[in-house]
């Protein structure tokens, strides 16, 4: 989106992209409530197709890089070069991706965040395994049992330093 700006002050600019900022987050939200309902009323279809593993995580990877870049992190990709495709449902991979990668990066300052790509077999089928590591803040045990909970964040001091819906790894 483009905003054309008859006066083309720094303030007004800055209140414009703050503006634009903000309808991008809330579409967001809107989007993951929409997603979180359509999950629990058993309503999600998904659009399996072949496509280019590489492309994703390139798309995925600069998306991201603000976010990675903001709490002053290193994101390290490691992925075979020949890593071919996957069949799967691209926008909830390309969502999922999204989301792990933005907890990282939102839970980890001045640290690595390592995305690892492989391909394996198990049981005679092919499955591509992704790997988010972080060196950030961690996790306990209780915590963990909430992991996947809709609107649930670790613990209540992390809403005060890290904004959030707790919606994202639930999707």
């Amino acid at each position: 989106m483009r905003i054309l700006i008859a006066d083309d002050s720094s303030d007004n600019r800055l209140l414009l992209e703050d503006i634009l900022g903000s309808s991008r987050h809330l579409l967001s939200l809107i989007n993951d409530i929409l997603d979180l309902s359509k999950v629990e009323a058993g309503k999600m279809e998904l659009d399996a197709e072949t496509f280019e593993i590489i492309t994703m995580i390139n798309d995925v990877s600069s998306m991201v890089q603000p976010l990675v870049e903001k709490n002053h992190n290193k994101l390290d990709i490691k992925l075979p070069r020949a890593i071919g495709t996957i069949y799967a449902d691209k926008i909830r991979v390309r969502q999922m991706l999204f989301n792990l990668l933005s907890n990282a990066s939102k839970f980890t300052a001045h640290g690595d965040i390592a995305l690892t790509i492989t391909r394996l077999r198990v049981n005679d089928a092919a499955w591509i395994r992704i790997d988010v590591k972080d060196t950030g803040i961690g996790m306990e045990k209780e915590q963990m049992e909430h992991l996947f909970a809709p609107f649930t964040q670790a613990d209540s001091s992390t809403t005060l330093h890290f904004v959030g819906t707790g919606l994202g790894l639930n999707i």
